[in-house]
């Protein structure tokens, strides 16, 4: 706060930053908010009109449980998170969990392009980014270019939540039957490893595949569900003679 003062050169001789010894943007921001009486923190308006409401108790949960992944993915004091992302719930609570972590967020304009996305990323040496699969599209282009960032979350996509059991891609749910949300868990546990049909088939039945032509039903059924073009899957590939693997997002 400014004092009173006779004199611009007077409040500028006396002026101080009071800065405390141990200071958490994540605290003043949200914590300081988050008591557990439910306050309103965020109002997100979709796209058909219907609203999203969030308290402060739901942000410091989410941003917390962001900050330990970031951490147990070997992030650390001082590395750079950049958070190339719309307005969303998701926005504020990837730099609440950097703060958290006692890392430096950098914030990424939306419309940035590859060029000054890349300028950014490489001139700042961001150690891992936050983004959606709109600004995948544009990092994946220039990936190669980036030897210093290790680590990339995209948000939206393919998702399974493990608790409920749901399945759903860019946020839209997707009903799959329980044959097929297991050969997906197999699959997004194990994002990037190509399964024989015979693997496949002895991880779900639990026992020894004899005929496994059901596998390639389920696949195609499943491909139907979560890709925009089955016929060009974006998510789960085919692995001529090998098998089937969920393409890694990221």
């Amino acid at each position: 706060m400014l004092t009173e003062a006779s004199s611009y050169d007077e409040l500028y001789r006396d002026f101080r930053w009071d800065v405390p010894a141990r200071f958490n943007m994540a605290t003043a921001c949200c914590d300081r908010h988050a008591d557990g009486s439910g306050r309103l923190a965020l109002i997100y308006v979709n796209d058909d009109g219907t609203t999203t409401r969030t308290s402060f108790d739901e942000v410091a949960e989410m941003s917390r449980r962001f900050a330990n992944v970031l951490v147990a993915d070997g992030l650390k004091r001082g590395d750079r998170v950049a958070v190339f992302l719309s307005q969303s719930l998701e926005l504020p609570v990837a730099h609440l969990a950097a703060f958290r972590g006692a890392m430096i967020s950098i914030p990424l304009f939306a419309l940035f392009g590859e060029d000054a996305l890349e300028f950014r990323l490489s001139n700042s040496g961001a150690k891992a980014i936050v983004t959606d699969q709109a600004g995948w599209e544009k990092l994946s282009k220039i990936r190669d270019r980036l030897p210093e960032l290790k680590n990339i979350y995209v948000i939206g996509g393919l998702e399974l939540n493990e608790d409920t059991k749901e399945v759903s891609v860019d946020g839209e749910p997707v009903k799959v039957t329980p044959t097929e949300y297991k050969i997906l868990l197999l699959l997004m546990k194990n994002a990037g490893r190509v399964f024989s049909a015979e693997e496949i088939y002895e991880w779900v039945w639990q026992e020894r595949a004899v005929n496994t032509d059901t596998i390639m039903v389920h696949v195609r059924n499943i491909r139907e569900k979560i890709e925009i073009n089955p016929k060009e899957p974006k998510y789960l590939k085919v692995v001529w003679g090998v098998g089937y693997k969920i393409e890694k997002q990221a």
